[in-house]
């Protein structure tokens, strides 16, 4: 899709986006909240939709930027958060082909380093793609891959937002529920920590020291000789997404014990470290025998 033709569809949904909040709004004060969300749940479904297949066709920056919508609550109706949400984990992968560039730049010939590598993705993201793959001693790994369109378009993408969100701040409806390039502003910086491998990896090697007193958590070992601003390459671990209850359940998890200990994790980033893993969407956290977790992903950390 062509930066115009993008400006402009992008320009038009949010439009269409801030007259839905603008007329629930003004609904609201007639009506109160709870008939207000009724009627106007198809339309802020269909605005939602409307935004997810831009982010899907678009890729990268757009896929981020809803994964973020997607948790402000207190910004977004619930059929915006039903229908983004999916991404958080269900990106659309790309063909593994595209990545192989990737993996010659970083490598040479890749197949002097790994002894396969799997086609079908683990798991895609919206900047990032991992695909599991096995060293010639044997060693199980899983590479992370950075999307080689994204570094291409994220320039022109955060161009088109900012001249979405600037001519949206215009109106004082907007202004009274969210400042939109305060918004913007801290997606971009975000983004742009995503972006380096390099700093996530130094963000898992301090939270692996920080975290070790935890015996029911781990946290995957990185070949860091292997390692660049654009792959990872780490330890592979198994476990079940913690929103798969009844795969992890078979097991004897404790869903009690395993909340407790979800707190006592997140606690200890607060008070005590430097650092705080900041995305805990289902497919960063496995869960494992015994109530023990597996933490992944420290792009936004």
């Amino acid at each position: 899709m062509g930066y115009r033709r993008r400006l402009i569809r992008t320009t038009l949904v949010f439009l269409k986006i801030f007259l839905n909040f603008r007329k629930e709004l003004a609904l609201s004060r007639r009506l109160g909240y709870k008939t207000t969300q009724e009627r106007m749940a198809a339309a802020h479904s269909k605005r939602a939709k409307e935004l997810y297949d831009i982010a899907v066709e678009s890729g990268g920056v757009f896929i981020k930027l809803c994964q973020f919508f997607s948790s402000r609550r207190d910004i977004f109706p619930e059929p915006y958060i039903k229908i983004l949400s999916p991404l958080q984990d269900q990106v659309p992968p790309v063909a593994f082909e595209v990545l192989e560039p990737v993996l010659e730049k970083a490598f040479g010939d890749y197949q002097t380093v790994f002894r396969s590598v799997d086609s079908t993705p683990l798991a895609s993201a919206s900047l990032g793609q991992t695909h599991r793959a096995e060293l010639h001693d044997g060693t199980q790994v899983v590479i992370k891959i950075l999307k080689p369109d994204v570094k291409k378009t994220i320039d022109i993408d955060f161009a088109i937002l900012f001249h979405v969100f600037s001519l949206l701040s215009h109106f004082k409806a907007v202004r009274e529920i969210v400042n939109l390039l305060e918004l913007l502003d801290e997606f971009v910086r975000v983004t742009g920590d995503e972006l380096n491998f390099l700093r996530e990896i130094h963000v898992l090697k301090q939270l692996k020291k920080g975290l070790g007193k935890f015996d029911f958590l781990y946290i995957p070992e990185v070949h860091e000789e292997l390692c660049s601003q654009d792959v990872i390459v780490m330890e592979y671990c198994r476990g079940d997404k913690i929103s798969d209850i009844a795969k992890w359940q078979e097991r004897n998890n404790d869903p009690v014990i395993l909340a407790q200990r979800l707190v006592d994790i997140y606690i200890a980033q607060f008070l005590e470290l430097d650092w705080i893993h900041f995305d805990p969407h289902p497919g960063n956290i496995l869960v494992t025998a015994n109530n023990s977790f597996v933490l992944l992903d420290f792009g936004m950390s």
